[in-house]
């Protein structure tokens, strides 16, 4: 959803100016209880880890459980709220889709890069129980998160092969989609 309430923008830095990439821990629980209303334009991908939590994803509100995977698109405003009584944490990559960019426009870039860094990809927000359903996308955030805690030589390489990576597997399994596309994948809207 491309709302563009200025007043909600989130001013953060997300990684490195020349490498936008960053991983979060983000948690919910009785004494931080609100994620308050914000969009970014970065792609924001968060594995719940443990507990129980809703989020609202432009207007929807998801209550997800351990194992369940969220995604806010570029743009999309989206927060957060502790249920009563109960700890929630999550595994999160955020990151500026402008790094996957390159300087040959081919068909990579058109149908699947150029739509997430428009703004012009229909994404599933919510994917339940996603060791089950999306095993190969929990396995990506969970690689994309090594690599970014170990920091080790070429680093920023390997987290952008995964994050493509990543992409081909919301894609392949038909959880994302360029708008223009005929037909959303009946596998991804029997998830959400």
């Amino acid at each position: 959803m491309n709302h563009k309430n200025i007043e909600l923008l989130e001013k953060v830095q997300h990684g490195e100016v020349y490498f936008p990439v960053q991983l979060y821990r983000p948690f919910l629980d009785d004494y931080n209880r609100i994620l308050l209303d914000h969009w970014h334009r970065h792609f924001e991908i968060s594995y719940i880890m443990s507990g129980n939590a809703v989020y609202t994803i432009n207007f929807q509100d998801y209550q997800v459980h351990e194992g369940d995977i969220i995604i806010m698109a570029p743009e999309c405003l989206h927060s957060g709220k502790a249920i009563p009584g109960i700890y929630s944490e999550n595994i999160t990559i955020l990151f500026d889709p402008s790094i996957l960019e390159t300087l040959q426009f081919d068909s990579c870039t058109s149908n699947y890069i150029a739509p997430l860094i428009n703004n012009d990809i229909i994404i599933s927000s919510y994917i339940k129980n996603a060791r089950m359903n999306a095993k190969l996308i929990v396995d990506t955030i969970f690689q994309i998160a090594t690599v970014i805690q170990e920091k080790s030589i070429c680093y920023e390489l390997q987290i952008k092969s995964l994050i493509y990576q990543l992409l081909y597997h919301l894609y392949n399994q038909g959880f994302a989609k360029a708008s223009h596309s005929s037909e959303f994948d009946k596998h991804a809207s029997d998830q959400v």
